[in-house]
């Protein structure tokens, strides 16, 4: 018996294409909106259907299932029934307080304020100037200050957010040899809690805006370390709290340009002993660009601070200036788990 050769065609490899990043803020918005849903906290404990979750949800039943097709396909959530759904891994970061969360930072980056900011990416390449002030008149600091939600949620993305840099940067580095460290520009809490919770031996000062602070108070009770951590107000701009054994700083030289930069560091430098260490915990760009999933977030990280401050992300030689410019001196360049690393610097003498 003759052997029967099928003649329909195989499936066809797809060609690299850029459609997946032409149609990425396609997929960044549907992302948004289920963070703002809260469809991971309905899905985390069992499969529902379509039907029930836009009852809990009061959005349009076959709208939402639309929604949940597309994010199944990106694989946040799976149909495990017909307009049955659940919670995939990937979807598990969008719940709310869960360690690895990202649900806060989904809705910042999907906010209409962002969008509209990144919209004009154009001006702000032609230009070299922040777009956001363009479209907004004001920096994004005074318009948080103004939009008390918003504030909150992209507070919270960056605490979500510092929660795992800070791990990553106690695993790599030893806190302990410190007796006191100021947070600068330490917002709520969120990186000094980490330090302080995993060594005990160490006191610490968050050192912020009164409304960088506002809900640092309550979450240092909750983490138990309000005995050994104050709260100090003032700005970065014109001193910093003087002969601590540490200062530390997170996020907060990428949002500024070189003089604004070289004016908090030149502070800092000026409040530091002979023995006290700077500590600045940011991306640090590569020299040589490769096509890698940690060069891609630094990068389109760097696009973002164009795009929303006069800030930047700088590259190893490009920090060792700046510091040095500022009265530092760089002792280590640590690397983290995180894409995030460490620079230890001291005061030039």
């Amino acid at each position: 018996m003759e052997a029967t050769v099928s003649t329909q065609p195989g499936p066809v490899p797809e060609a690299p294409s850029l459609m997946p990043m032409i149609t990425g803020a396609w997929a960044s918005q549907a992302i948004c909106v289920a963070a703002k849903l809260g469809l991971a906290d309905l899905l985390h404990d069992k499969a529902r259907h379509v039907a029930e979750l836009a009852l809990a949800t009061e959005t349009a039943p076959s709208a939402l299932a639309r929604l949940l097709h597309a994010l199944s396909a990106l694989g946040v959530f799976s149909e495990i029934e017909p307009d049955v759904f659940a919670c995939a891994a990937l979807g598990e970061q969008l719940r709310t307080g869960v360690p690895g969360s990202l649900r806060n930072f989904a809705m910042f980056v999907g906010s209409e304020d962002t969008r509209r900011a990144w919209s004009d990416l154009a001006y702000s390449v032609r230009t070299g100037k922040s777009a956001f002030r363009k479209v907004f008149g004001t920096s994004t600091f005074e318009h948080r200050a103004s939009q008390p939600e918003e504030a909150r949620i992209f507070n919270e993305a960056m605490a979500e957010m510092t929660r795992q840099v800070g791990n990553a940067a106690v695993a790599a580095y030893d806190f302990s040899r410190f007796k006191t460290i100021v947070d600068v520009g330490g917002g709520n809490g969120a990186l000094l809690s980490v330090v302080l919770s995993w060594c005990p031996g160490l006191n610490g000062t968050i050192f912020d805006i009164p409304s960088g602070t506002s809900d640092a108070s309550e979450a240092l009770a909750a983490a138990g370390l309000s005995d050994r951590c104050r709260i100090v107000h003032g700005d970065f701009f014109k001193a910093v709290p003087p002969a601590a054994d540490a200062y530390i700083l997170k996020s907060v030289i990428h949002d500024w340009d070189d003089a604004s930069s070289r004016n908090i560091l030149t502070n800092c430098a000026a409040a530091m002993t002979a023995d006290s260490r700077l500590l600045l915990i940011e991306q640090v760009l590569p020299a040589r660009v490769e096509e890698i999933p940690a060069h891609r977030r630094a990068l389109l990280t760097d696009l973002n601070m164009l795009v929303m401050t006069t800030g930047c992300e700088r590259t190893d030689a490009q920090y060792r200036a700046l510091l040095a410019s500022s009265g530092l001196s760089v002792e280590a360049i640590v690397a983290t788990a995180s894409p995030f690393s460490l620079i230890e610097a001291r005061r030039i003498i």
